[in-house]
């Protein structure tokens, strides 16, 4: 197995054609290429999502000993192993300063793999690498992939698609941090300050089915995922829950 820098890349990808779709070329760098499947065997990891279920004095600093998958806005707190996202405008919010100044240049800094699941025909800076949707956006909505050459699921939410991405890279067990999926009662859709384009709570439960399903077959394959929050704040049941201060001490 090809041995993948965690800390991430050392030098700016190098544009170079790569076919994703049949009728499609595409100049960014295929993921696999630099972290092949199986490169976290026998690691945990940490997946960061942005549900509110985070706690305002969460230790940021404990998920450092973890390879860890960002999703969206969670790079704004840690340098994540890998910055993950599926939706193309979500870089545009970034770089066009929808965030802020500061959460821009941040990301501009970052020693990280920038990593996008490719759902849909975009332009994407040559640094970000990139994984193709398993045949088509509708056939990866109801998939949960065992090889990320042959593409990944998505589930139809960035959290759905860095769990795939985590499961094809080995790691085990896997935490889930930020999935609360669920907006309670006079409650904030995210624990940071959110998107341009707000998040309805029937929207979020609506990612639970897909989930569920990714459930069984990792249960199939004698895997781990494991949902870090307290019982009464996520909605995501299909994973065993364990607080948060048990695992990241």
């Amino acid at each position: 197995m090809q041995n993948a820098n965690i800390n991430g890349p050392t030098k700016p990808v190098g544009m170079r054609k790569r076919k994703l779709y049949e009728s499609h070329k595409y100049s960014n760098q295929f993921f696999w290429e630099v972290m092949p499947n199986g490169a976290w065997e026998g690691h945990p990891a940490v997946i960061v999502g942005g549900g509110p279920n985070i706690p305002p004095d969460f230790n940021w600093k404990s998920l450092h000993r973890f390879r860890t998958i960002s999703t969206n806005r969670a790079f704004e707190k840690f340098d994540p192993t890998i910055t993950f996202s599926m939706d193309p405008r979500f870089l545009m919010w970034v770089k066009s300063n929808r965030y802020g100044e500061a959460v821009h240049e941040r990301f501009a800094r970052l020693s990280t793999y920038r990593v996008w699941l490719v759902t849909y025909v975009a332009h994407l800076p040559p640094e970000c690498y990139v994984i193709p949707v398993f045949q088509s956006y509708d056939a990866g909505l109801r998939t949960f992939s065992d090889d990320m050459t042959k593409g990944l699921g998505h589930g139809n939410n960035s959290g759905y698609a860095a769990l795939n991405l985590a499961f094809v890279l080995g790691a085990d067990p896997i935490y889930l941090l930020g999935f609360a999926m669920n907006h309670k009662p006079n409650r904030v859709s995210h624990w940071h300050s959110g998107h341009p384009i707000p998040q309805e709570e029937h929207t979020v439960k609506s990612f639970i089915p897909a989930f569920n399903m990714a459930a069984e077959k990792i249960k199939e394959k004698g895997r781990r995922v494991i949902n870090l929050s307290a019982e009464e704040e996520t909605d995501l049941r299909c994973f065993p829950i364990q607080p948060i201060k048990e695992v990241l001490k």
